[in-house]
């Protein structure tokens, strides 16, 4: 049989946070400095433009979505029943297709303009992605019934 977690005091609790932030501001100070150390012109327009278009898919397209299908999905969930795990388990998969979508995006398109060079672009970057979201669908439907039925037995023992 495990033990319980500890719980942690509050000053230990601050503490580990103040690191981290410590560590993650270090981590961006040191990002900057080596991405913006020697920039030229079309790099720095470049970086500046991806960031750019990073912050409208972030704030315009992805959260948008997400936030829309999440309540459709809470909605749905509390109509079928569904147990608030498997509707977080479909959440997570979602999110993770969506990234992975935005991420090769730019390797579609860039295939549709066909590279220069072959062997720059040498993946079949759509039916992967379309392989990904199908393992995606399949692993979250067996969640789902495993989820399902765990509820289900432990809400049949409590009887």
């Amino acid at each position: 049989m495990s033990a319980a977690p500890r719980e942690l005091s509050a000053g230990a609790f601050w503490a580990i946070r103040l690191t981290l932030y410590g560590i993650g501001v270090a981590l961006l100070v040191t990002g900057a400095v080596l991405l913006f150390g020697r920039p030229t012109g079309p790099r720095l327009t470049g970086i500046v433009l991806w960031l750019g278009c990073a912050i409208v898919l972030h704030d315009a397209i992805l959260v948008p979505t997400l936030t829309l299908v999440g309540r459709v999905r809470d909605a749905a969930g509390r109509r079928i029943g569904i147990p608030s795990a498997a509707v977080q388990l479909v959440s997570g998969a979602l999110a993770i297709g969506a990234l992975l979508t935005l991420a090769v995006i730019p390797e579609l398109w860039a295939q549709h303009l066909g590279p220069a060079n072959p062997t720059v672009l040498p993946g079949d970057y759509g039916p992967r992605l379309l392989l990904v979201w199908g393992l995606l669908a399949v692993l979250c439907a067996a969640g789902i019934v495993l989820i399902t039925l765990r509820v289900r037995r432990r809400s049949f023992a409590a009887r």
